[in-house]
């Protein structure tokens, strides 16, 4: 089994401030050492009073809370997952590192470790802890 675990970026389109943190793979810079069918075993809303900004406003009152994620595909390196009419996706890269965007501000960021556990924090209108264990 392989696992990650996903950093929450700095911004919500998905753009870091700590340069020291790798980016996301790439078609060029990925593997297929983490493929495979990972399901959702964790989640949590860590959004906190009014620290996240959407566009200028303040974020909404009606988070959303997930008790089941959705599977999590990995296939010659490309991640997938669909959440809310949303697919996010991003190349897994040989260290592990796999940093997923929707093109609509969401991020999920992380490190999938060698438990095949994929421990994620996400950035959109709100803020997320998840965990993915790989399944097959």
């Amino acid at each position: 089994m392989h696992a990650a675990t996903v950093h929450a970026a700095d911004h919500c389109d998905g753009a870091r401030t700590d340069a020291g943190q790798p980016r996301g793979g790439s078609v060029a810079n990925t593997t297929t050492a983490f493929d495979g069918t990972y399901t959702g075993v964790a989640t949590q809303n860590i959004s906190q009073g009014d620290t996240l900004d959407v566009a200028r406003r303040k974020r909404p009152d009606n988070l959303q809370n997930y008790s089941v994620l959705p599977p999590l595909t990995i296939h010659n390196g490309l991640a997938q997952f669909q959440l809310l009419n949303y697919t996010f996706q991003g190349y897994v890269t040989p260290q592990g590192h796999l940093k997923m965007v929707t093109g609509y501000g969401h991020t999920v960021d992380g490190q999938i470790d060698n438990q095949g556990v994929y421990r994620a924090q996400g950035v959109g209108a709100c803020a997320y802890t998840a965990t993915w264990r790989k399944s097959a």
